[in-house]
């Protein structure tokens, strides 16, 4: 399973975006689908399990499944926030 991503960030954003720009950092929730609280059923897709994964030179994510990536982190340590929970997901 690949879920988080990383790389070069947003290259492209649809006109409706307004939470990300080009050259923002940005990684894939763990649990795109899900709002808040326990995870439902509706709720269990995950990226690279149900949900195509991110081993790809582009991926095209709904703007609420994206995470900002704060720019002090590096790939790696980024890597361990999106895989722990601590993204909401």
């Amino acid at each position: 399973m690949v879920e988080e991503g990383g790389g070069r960030g947003v290259v492209a954003v649809g006109e409706a975006v307004t939470l990300f720009a080009v050259g923002d950092r940005v990684s894939c929730a763990c649990f795109p689908r899900r709002r808040a609280g326990r995870i439902t059923p509706g709720a269990l897709d995950q990226p690279g399990c149900t949900l195509d994964g991110m081993l790809a030179e582009y991926a095209v994510l709904d703007a609420q499944w994206a995470v900002r990536v704060p720019d002090h982190l590096t790939w790696e340590e980024k890597a361990v926030i999106t895989t722990d929970g601590a993204d909401g997901g």
